[in-house]
């Protein structure tokens, strides 16, 4: 039992000790001030040796508490609350001192190896603002092309680095933990003035164009070359308006890639065309349809018809897109059963029925794989483009294009870092 009270007794002062540690700075702080006016008065008004102290001698002793060199105790006229007021100041004023002292010391320490001591001292380097999906495939092209790279993410890891893939290996990429809205949190520690190119990936676009605005402006003189990621045509026409940013569009740049792809082989412009899913992908394929070069020639007669199979559309839907409005069919069903029905259509009349190109834009491989079963019993002319989330491990077929996503945005971001890198 005599051995047990001790190490009871050294469990519960490691446990107040730590808890004190955690404390946040004010508490801490009014712990301070709470022990300093303790030992203050304690030495005011308690006799020392039947002399009284002035209250600057009494302020001058607190303070010589918390350097483990207090005054001399009250004599024994004091009474029993000022000698423990006493006690209990001398004893408890070299611990804060000395925990205060050990938490600059770690600070101090942490800041030796935090991201900002490495990336305030980059030149010429690439700042990657968010490193969500498209912000790490930014990530991934630039250190491909040999580029340093630092990235700020409100949601930094405890590590302050992330480990980034690419190619055959891997890199260390220091991030910092900000919002990319308080741009007074980031732009020094990452050295964006000194940085040659900014992508802004947050994942909303209209944020990123006011993050481009707003970094354009608080970085004086020669501004890097600033890249905000967006996803909508509109947002890209403001370019013509804004000097110094440039906009990325994740989708259209992929969506063009697909149409390219699909158009390649035919020698005229479709005559209908199909579009599965009209999310952002979808929309972005229609724009790309209308400013290709084989679709443009055939600009001055009737443009393609268009189909768009979209079970949330609804049915008197009708776009217009660069300047076109074609005439429009929308079916509110799945792609296969579509399909299907297209296929009879057309062996009913030749003239109607299966398009002559279809885009598949939606993020369901299960989606594409059903409508790629029904291209496969009905075959036809038409041409299929599928947008896949994963590679699909399927033999290649004639007519059918296989896309994902990642790798047609991942070449548009190389084309893009290219095109500004060092010779």
């Amino acid at each position: 039992m005599a051995t047990q009270a001790p190490a009871g007794a050294a469990v519960v002062i490691h446990q107040v000790a730590q808890r004190l540690f955690n404390l946040p700075w004010r508490a801490k702080l009014r712990i301070a001030a709470a022990v300093f006016l303790a030992g203050a008065w304690s030495l005011w008004v308690g006799p020392l040796h039947g002399d009284e102290m002035s209250l600057l001698q009494a302020v001058h002793g607190a303070l010589r508490m918390f350097l483990l060199d207090p005054p001399d105790a009250p004599s024994a006229g004091a009474t029993p609350a000022v000698f423990g007021l006493y006690w209990l100041a001398a004893f408890t004023a070299p611990l804060v001192a000395a925990g205060a002292f050990a938490e600059a010391l770690s600070a101090a320490l942490r800041s030796l190896g935090a991201p900002d001591a490495a990336t305030r001292r980059m030149r010429g380097h690439l700042v990657v603002g968010g490193l969500g999906r498209h912000g790490e495939l930014v990530a991934q092209e630039a250190l491909k092309l040999g580029l340093d790279v630092a990235a700020v993410d409100r949601s930094a890891p405890a590590s302050a680095q992330r480990s980034v893939q690419f190619g055959g290996g891997s890199a260390r990429v220091p991030v910092i933990e900000a919002d990319l809205i308080q741009l007074q949190d980031w732009i020094g520690a990452v050295a964006a003035k000194e940085a040659a190119q900014v992508w802004l990936c947050s994942g909303d676009p209209l944020r990123n164009l006011q993050l481009a605005l707003n970094l354009r402006a608080a970085l004086p003189g020669p501004t890097p070359r600033i890249v905000a990621v967006v996803d909508q045509a509109d947002l890209r026409r403001l370019t013509d308006h804004i000097s110094q940013i440039e906009l990325f569009d994740e989708y259209g740049e992929a969506a063009e890639a697909m149409v390219a792809g699909a158009l390649s082989g035919r020698t005229a412009a479709p005559r209908s065309v199909a579009i599965v899913g009209y999310g952002r992908l979808g929309k972005a394929v229609l724009r790309a349809i209308f400013k290709h070069p084989k679709v443009q020639v055939a600009a001055g007669g009737a443009p393609p018809t268009l189909q768009l199979i979209d079970p949330i559309l609804p049915t008197d839907f009708c776009p217009a897109v660069e300047g076109h409005a074609p005439a429009c069919t929308v079916h509110r069903r799945t792609a296969d059963l579509w399909l299907e029905d297209a296929a009879l259509a057309r062996a009913a009349d030749a003239e109607s029925g299966l398009p002559s190109v279809i885009f598949s834009c939606v993020d369901d491989d299960r989606a594409n794989l059903a409508l790629l079963s029904s291209r496969l019993r009905h075959a036809g002319p038409c041409h299929l483009s599928l947008r896949v989330l994963q590679p699909l491990s399927v033999a290649e077929v004639e007519g059918v294009r296989f896309h994902e996503l990642t790798e047609l945005q991942r070449a548009a971001v190389h084309r893009r870092l290219r095109s500004a890198a060092p010779a």
